[in-house]
């Protein structure tokens, strides 16, 4: 039997396991299943995240084998999923006080802890994991990210090494890790070389390494050198295109922007609907001022993948570049009804839409964008850009229509969202010389947030030396 066939087989058994008991608990059949079956039944609907029936499972589970700490820690697994956080400590606590401990309790422990923003003692019940488990990929991969994040990268080398002794397929790891480091930025980055040097000095063929040396390389501004890490890469396996991709970076960064171009095309090989790479390449075409062919692989990349950023708001920079209007306000359209980034989207083309009277596009951005942004920190900075744009463009009569109908429509806004609307109202009113209006939203304001008066003056020069005003904030100023 081949590893495929194998695969395949244990994914028919494991499918076979979790009917039955889902047979069982539905009262359909009756069934005896042992811990290995039901560790199996339990790994599977976690994976699948089917967390009401693996919380079935687990407490089915917990009942038949009361001594075994695996089925008590997958509870500590679900609370944490729920976010019961509390919960799942206790649950540790018990887990601790009553069962000899195992290197997956430290591993739970860790992954809570992480969660809870408690990682001061993550490496010391790591290293306690280590000495159950030295040869666990997973004890090795956590210790090694906690110890580069500490930046003791010996500690990392001797777990790496450790871990690719163990098995030599561990060496896929590096690859996770090297994007790891490109996106922390508080990562001292010399440290990073020094470490995936000494791997690719004792794995000389280990094409992880070499990739996540390239990644260091690249991350400290050493262009050059990460080109030349990954070649290597390629030397050891030919296969490893997405070296391609970031010797594509490399040049990108370089300002050479042919050459980017042509790695890039090279990593296309490997993949033609790489939407990311076609953005890429997109973009060395903008930057060369060349806006027809990056527009025409932003479109390649949009028609693979309709929701991707990079190509929305590259299509978008072009289009408004070029001054193409319809085309940009039919492609706005299309946008929304995809529920891409309306947020993003907005604050990139409100300027150009208001310049050209496109109010009905302006608005139905606006609220798109509204209804799709969740942090209210977020949301006032939204209803302020809106505000701030409308007072500008002295557009008063369309934000009081747009917020009159949120306070209309809206009820369920927290009350530091709606603080925010009764300002902008309250500044759009005063400026279109309706004071009794504007009176009404600044006081509800006040009362609401005093503080937020600061971002209200700040929408036109005229509303802090308008008497009106000045006579309100002195009434409820606190302080």
């Amino acid at each position: 039997m081949n590893d495929f066939e194998e695969n395949d087989y244990e994914q028919k058994d494991s499918e076979e396991l979790i009917q039955r008991f889902q047979d069982m608990i539905n009262g359909e059949a009756t069934y005896y299943f042992d811990s290995e079956e039901l560790e199996i039944i339990v790994n599977e609907l976690l994976e699948d995240m089917d967390l009401p029936l693996a919380e079935e499972a687990v407490e089915y589970a917990v009942k038949q084998y009361p001594t075994d700490s695996y089925f008590r820690l997958m509870r500590v697994r679900l609370l944490i999923l729920d976010a019961s956080l509390e919960e799942a400590e206790s649950e540790l606590d018990e887990i601790e006080a009553s069962f000899p401990l195992t290197h997956e309790f430290y591993l739970e422990k860790v992954l809570l802890l992480r969660i809870l923003e408690k990682d001061e003692d993550v490496l010391e019940l790591l290293e306690k994991a280590y000495v159950l488990a030295p040869d666990d990929p997973e004890v090795l991969l956590s210790l090694i990210y906690e110890a580069i994040s500490r930046n003791e990268m010996d500690k990392a080398v001797k777990y790496m090494e450790t871990a690719i002794e163990a098995d030599d397929s561990f060496e896929e790891k590096l690859f996770t890790i090297a994007n790891y480091i490109e996106e922390n930025e508080n990562l001292d980055y010399d440290d990073a070389i020094k470490f995936f040097s000494s791997l690719t000095n004792k794995f000389p063929l280990c094409t992880g390494a070499w990739f996540a040396l390239g990644s260091a390389y690249k991350s400290a501004g050493q262009f050059e050198k990460a080109i030349e890490a990954y070649l290597y890469t390629l030397s050891t396996d030919d296969n490893a295109l997405v070296a391609y991709y970031n010797i594509g970076n490399a040049y990108f960064e370089m300002g050479e922007y042919e050459k980017a171009r042509e790695a890039y095309l090279k990593n296309l090989k490997d993949d033609s609907t790489d939407y990311l790479t076609l953005n890429a390449i997109a973009h060395c075409y903008q930057s060369e001022n060349n806006e027809t062919e990056a527009l025409r692989y932003f479109q390649k990349s949009f028609n693979i993948n309709e929701n991707n950023p990079g190509a929305i708001i590259g299509i978008t920079t072009i289009f408004i570049n070029l001054k193409k209007t319809e085309e940009l306000l039919i492609f706005i359209n299309k946008a929304i009804e995809l529920d891409a980034d309306s947020y993003q989207l907005f604050s990139l083309t409100a300027p150009y839409l208001i310049e050209g009277q496109h109010i009905g596009q302006l608005k139905h951005l606006f609220y798109s964008a509204l209804n799709q942004v969740i942090d209210n920190e977020e949301k006032e900075e939204l209803i302020y850009s809106f505000g701030e744009l409308c007072c500008e463009n002295e557009h008063y009569n369309v934000g009081i229509e747009v917020f009159e109908n949120i306070i209309e429509e809206d009820d369920e806004e927290d009350e530091e969202v709606m603080d925010a609307v009764y300002y902008v109202l309250a500044a759009l009113y005063f400026l279109n010389n309706q004071p009794k209006e504007g009176e009404k939203y600044l006081e509800l304001a006040l009362i609401m947030n005093f503080v937020g008066y600061t971002d209200f003056i700040e929408l036109h020069p005229d509303l802090e030396s308008n008497p009106s005003v000045k006579k309100l904030v002195k009434l409820h100023n606190p302080f």
